[in-house]
């Protein structure tokens, strides 16, 4: 029997009897010795599998893993393997057939990640990027999503003590996250963990970070070269270097007060720290000043976000608040010039609130795709064809409330608006529409992003 041929039986045997929406092999060629095992992270629909499309391009074997409710992997992939223990083993035993096997996750997925590198070595490595080893924490996104830890899985450092992972690897965090914030506020205690440990300047989008400057590839391949190219751009840091644990304690500590409407002490926190350079900081505090009616200095402390970090939508939005809170028509006229400059959809809600504050005139006519069903569907195919989707959808979405009275159109721009990515906008826009139009579209658009409008807030 052929190498092929005994990775064939073991995926068989191990995982035949799992749920196939959960868990996706790719072989490769015969001969290969490596593999992949490739976590995916919360949101992704069973069936689908995260970095799928990046995978295709590298060398080796892939086995694809996901979760169903954004569970954190404690019911395993179903089937035989109902359990985060039974998966784990699972993985190990088929990664025997292989010479070198690399775990690779992000968020949910990092978690497994450190889970595997910390159980077996087989002679790869990891990358984990914005992992939260310990569940269940305060404001934090498996609390969000009500994980439920099975026993001794809800605490990695403590279940696998604090001594390097049997794989060596690299764990990213993004430091410019509330959440993030957490983790490295507590990182002195159990750094070696996480083995290599180094932070990069943004939120807890790690990934999307690498790949959108074109070196998340390296990072595959090798992390500890694609950390040293990394640092040599200024790209990444060691952990003290965008804040100490005090800051980022207060940071979590401040985001934890907000969510729960406690703007007075959030307020105070901030007070303890205005002038910290993290953008993340600058915008969360932009918030709590904006609630607790200061919305100049709110308007100060999104603008040092914004500088700081040109062009992320939750800091470009957090600009747009402050000026409705201030009433500021100049201002919000020359923000949505450069929001128009920055040509993305995910700019489009935050022009799409500037509008309905007044403060800006009405957009222009709606686009010739909402004249009919037909041309919708006809736009939607074009757009398909070109990769235009995202932008039609955030040239209609200002039109929405003018669709109030032809609800079948609604319904379809609403589902365009959905499959482009902009499911928080359409949430948004949709509890705007009166009854019992605007319930019909909020209840569908939760059934197609479960916990996903939770999720939203804490990217």
């Amino acid at each position: 029997m052929g190498q092929l041929g005994r990775i064939e039986r073991d995926l068989e045997t191990l995982f035949g009897r799992t749920d196939p929406a959960l868990v996706h092999f790719d072989p490769g060629v015969e001969g290969n010795r490596l593999l992949w095992v490739v976590c995916s992270h919360v949101n992704v629909p069973p069936g689908k599998f995260a970095q799928s499309r990046i995978f295709r391009r590298m060398r080796g074997a892939k086995l694809f893993l996901n979760a169903r409710g954004n569970d954190w992997y404690q019911a395993g992939v179903g089937g035989d393997l109902a359990s985060i223990e039974a998966l784990v083993s699972a993985v190990g035993r088929m990664s025997e057939g292989f010479r070198r096997t690399n775990f690779v996750g992000h968020s949910m997925g990092a978690y497994l990640v450190l889970a595997l590198a910390h159980s077996f070595d087989r002679g790869g490595h990891f990358l984990a990027t914005s992992p939260e080893p310990v569940l269940g924490r305060t404001a934090t996104r498996s609390r969000v999503n009500r994980v439920k830890a099975r026993a001794g899985w809800e605490d990695l450092i403590q279940r696998f003590g604090v001594g390097r992972p049997r794989t060596p690897g690299l764990t990213l965090f993004g430091g410019h996250d509330a959440i993030d914030a957490l983790f490295l506020a507590e990182r002195s205690a159990h750094e070696v963990f996480y083995g290599e440990l180094a932070v990069v300047p943004h939120h807890h989008g790690v990934t999307e970070f690498l790949r959108s400057r074109r070196i998340y590839r390296p990072f595959l391949l090798s992390p500890a070269r694609g950390l040293a190219r990394l640092r040599e751009r200024g790209f990444a840091v060691d952990p003290d270097g965008l804040g100490q644990a005090d800051q980022f304690a207060r940071f979590h500590a401040t985001y934890d007060l907000a969510r729960r409407g406690r703007i007075r002490r959030a307020v105070s926190l901030v007070e303890e720290d205005r002038a910290w350079n993290n953008p993340g900081w600058q915008a969360l505090s932009a918030q709590v000043l904006r609630r607790a009616g200061a919305p100049e200095r709110a308007l100060e402390a999104a603008v040092l976000a914004d500088r700081a970090c040109p062009g992320v939508p939750d800091y470009v939005r957090e600009r747009a608040r402050a000026l409705v809170a201030l009433g500021d028509r100049r201002g919000a006229t020359d923000l949505a010039d450069e929001i128009a400059d920055l040509r993305h959809a995910k700019f489009a809600p935050i022009r799409a609130e500037l509008v309905e504050s007044g403060l800006l005139h009405e957009p222009p006519l709606p686009p010739d795709a909402l004249t009919s069903e037909r041309d919708l569907e006809r736009a939607r195919r074009d757009a398909l064809r070109s990769g235009a989707l995202p932008g039609l959808a955030a040239e209609i979405l200002p039109h929405l409330p003018a669709l109030c009275d032809r609800p079948p159109l609604a319904r379809e721009a609403f589902r365009l608006i959905v499959d482009a990515g902009l499911r928080r906008s359409a949430l948004v826009a949709a509890a705007r529409l009166p009854d019992p139009l605007g319930c019909e579209l909020a209840r569908q658009i939760a059934e197609l992003m479960p916990d996903r409008a939770a999720n939203d807030q804490l990217h």
